[in-house]
């Protein structure tokens, strides 16, 4: 519990009730005891890989809020990873803002002009600091062709036992706001 409240940047108090609370749900369980000097350690896993959750079995008052606060906690865990190997190369970090090519405000994180490392460098760990794109302007069929096209790149990749973890966030949806 104490790494999953770590990672989590969870109280471990508040760690134990979640985990107890599970438990009392049966969807988590107990797969082992540990031995130790003191208590012993005990292991959870989920019971299933995959669970549902009818959404007005949640807390939350709308799916946008349910969202945000998922998005939310990936994100920061995200920008976390992000910022660390931005760091490692000492060089001087900012924000780069402009206008896309159609016109959109885009902001991403970067290393100041004159000091870039090259990211695609074969000894630098896979690093995409943020792309986002607020001004992509496409079709109903082409942006389905390009839904699945992202899905078939993430298939390709998924369920790989490389040695080390990443984080990839992508996400496609219709804009509902415009520049005005």
């Amino acid at each position: 519990m104490s790494q999953a409240a770590e990672i989590l940047e969870m109280n471990l108090s508040r760690m134990h009730y979640q985990v107890a609370r599970l438990l009392e749900l049966e969807l988590n369980r107990v797969t082992r005891h540990e031995t130790r000097t003191g208590r012993a350690i005990k292991y959870y896993s989920a019971i299933s890989e995959r669970l549902f959750l009818p959404f007005d079995t949640t807390n939350f008052v709308t799916l946008e809020e349910a969202l945000a606060g998922v998005y939310q906690s990936l994100a920061h865990g995200l920008s976390r990873s992000i910022a660390r190997e931005l760091f490692a190369h000492n060089k001087p970090i900012g924000l780069r803002v402009f206008r896309g090519s159609g016109g959109g405000l885009m902001i991403e994180p970067g290393i100041a002009p004159g000091h870039e490392v090259d990211a695609r460098a074969n000894d630098l760990p896979g690093l995409i600091p943020g792309i986002w794109i607020t001004d992509l302007c496409l079709d109903f069929d082409e942006a389905k062709a390009f839904q699945r096209e992202l899905e078939e790149l993430r298939a390709k990749y998924l369920g790989r036992s490389g040695a080390q973890r990443f984080q990839l966030q992508l996400s496609l949806a219709p804009t509902l706001w415009s520049e005005g």
